[in-house]
C-alpha cells in the first residue's frame, strides 16, 4: 500500500546569467525550501542536474548539497533524465517516501550553464538526443527541433506567427514573476523579426541558455498532515521513447507525453480537463501544441489553436507558462521541472501574486527529456 505524499516546503532562486556557482545555486534554493517547510532535517536528499561535470567540473551533486546543508550522513544522489532531470528527482523522492522508504526527502535541482561559450553548451545538450546516429552525424539539439516544427508547419498547414504566439504569453507572464530571466514583453511582429537560430527556428522561438536551481521538500501522509498549506501529489507518469528520431513512427506524436498523462491522471482519478493549471515543457513554440495535442487537449494538429484562441491566459481554458514558462523565465535544464514543480505549488497555496491563476486547485506539471525520449507528469492538488 503506497502512503500519500505532499509538498510542504517550496522555493526557487532567480533565474540568471553567470551565477557564482553550483555550489550556491543549490544551496539557495535548498534553504529556502526547508525554510519554508519548517524543517531543520531530512531523510534524503535527492538532486536533479543534467550535466554539471561538463558545464562546471562539478560531479557527486548529492553529497556536495548535504555536506552543505550539514546535513552529513544523510542518504543523498544525484538523477539525470537530460532536461527532464529535475522532475526525475522529484519522482524518484517521491516514489521513496510513497514506498515507506523515508518519511521526508528534500529534492532540488540545479544546474549552471552559463559558465560555457555557446558553442560549448550546445554540443553538451545535444547530448540529450542520440549522439552515436543523430549528433554525429551533424545534427544539433535546436536543429532538430527545427525538423519537428518544419514537418508541422508544412503538414497541419500553420503559419509560423500563429505559433510565435505561445512565446508571446510566455513573456508576457514573466513580466510580473519573481524569478525569470527575460523579463520583456514582446510583439509577434518583433518575435519574427528575431534571427534565424536554425530554419524555420527563430531566436524567439527558443528558450534561453541561464543558470538556475529550485527545491521541494516531500514528506509523508503523518508528517505533511500538519501543514494546511500542504500539496498533495495524486499523480506520477514516468515514460520513454525511442532516442533517435529515425526509430518513430510519427515525428509529430509525443508517445511518451500521452502515455506518462494517462498513467498519471488514472493515479489522480482525473480527466485532463478536470485540472486548472499546465505547467509544460515549452523549450521550443513548436514543443507547445505536440505536448497539448499528447495530453489530450486539443486533436492532434489543432495545438496550436491554443495560442490563437487566447485559451492559455492566466484566466484561460488552458493557462500554460504561468510564471513565464522555460522560454522566457529560463531553462536551467536540470532544474526545469523542479521550478516548474515549484511554480504549480504556489499557484495551488494561491502564492502567485500577479501571476495568479484564478481559483487554481488542481495542476498537472510536464516535463520532457531530450526531444521526448523521457516524459515525466505529476498531478498536484491542493488540499486532501
Amino acid at each position: 500500500m503506497m502512503r500519500d505524499v505532499a509538498i510542504i516546503g517550496a522555493a526557487a532562486a532567480p533565474v540568471q546569467k553567470r551565477a557564482p556557482s553550483i555550489r550556491e545555486l543549490a544551496l539557495r534554493a535548498s534553504v529556502d525550501a526547508l525554510a519554508d517547510a519548517r524543517l531543520e532535517h531530512v531523510d534524503a536528499i535527492v538532486v536533479g542536474s543534467m550535466a554539471s561535470g561538463e558545464f562546471t567540473g562539478q560531479h557527486h551533486l548529492g553529497p556536495l548539497v548535504a555536506d552543505q546543508l550539514h546535513l552529513t550522513p544523510v542518504p543523498a544522489l544525484r538523477v539525470e533524465a537530460a532536461c527532464a532531470s529535475g522532475s526525475a528527482a522529484f519522482h524518484v523522492a517521491h516514489v521513496a517516501i510513497a514506498s515507506g522508504m523515508y518519511d521526508s526527502a528534500l529534492v532540488t535541482g540545479v544546474e549552471r550553464m552559463s559558465g560555457v561559450s555557446t558553442a560549448v553548451a550546445s554540443r553538451i545538450l545535444a547530448g540529450a538526443a542520440d549522439y552515436e546516429y543523430e549528433v554525429e552525424q551533424g545534427a544539433s539539439f535546436v536543429g532538430l527541433n527545427a525538423m519537428v516544427m518544419r514537418r508541422y508547419l508544412s503538414d497541419f498547414d500553420v503559419g509560423h506567427d500563429q505559433l510565435i504566439q505561445f512565446a508571446v504569453n510566455a513573456h508576457r507572464n514573466a513580466l510580473t514573476s519573481p524569478h525569470a530571466l527575460l523579463k520583456a514583453s514582446v510583439t509577434v511582429d518583433e518575435a519574427m523579426s528575431s534571427r534565424v537560430v536554425a530554419d524555420p527556428v527563430r531566436l524567439y522561438d527558443c528558450s534561453p541558455i541561464c543558470d538556475g536551481a529550485a527545491s521541494i521538500v516531500l514528506a509523508a501522509d503523518e508528517v505533511a498532515q500538519d501543514y494546511d498549506e500542504a500539496v498533495w501529489v495524486r499523480g506520477a507518469g514516468l515514460a520513454t521513447d525511442t532516442m533517435s528520431f529515425h526509430d518513430r513512427s510519427d515525428l509529430l506524436t509525443l508517445d511518451a507525453s500521452r502515455i506518462a498523462a494517462e498513467r498519471a491522471l488514472e493515479q489522480a482519478q482525473m480527466a485532463v480537463d478536470d485540472v486548472d493549471v499546465y505547467e509544460i515543457h515549452d523549450a521550443f513554440t513548436v514543443m507547445t501544441p505536440l505536448i497539448l495535442e499528447s495530453l489530450g487537449l486539443y486533436p492532434k494538429g489543432e495545438g496550436w489553436r491554443a495560442a490563437s484562441d487566447g485559451e492559455i491566459a492566466l484566466d484561460g481554458r488552458v493557462p500554460i507558462s504561468t510564471f513565464g514558462g522555460l522560454k522566457a523565465r529560463g531553462h536551467p535544464v536540470g532544474a526545469t521541472g523542479m521550478y516548474q514543480l515549484v511554480e504549480a505549488t504556489h499557484q495551488l497555496r494561491g502564492e502567485a501574486g500577479s501571476n495568479q491563476v484564478p481559483a487554481a486547485h488542481t495542476a498537472l506539471v510536464q516535463n520532457m527529456g531530450g526531444t521526448g525520449s523521457t516524459i515525466a507528469i505529476h498531478i498536484l492538488e491542493a488540499t486532501r
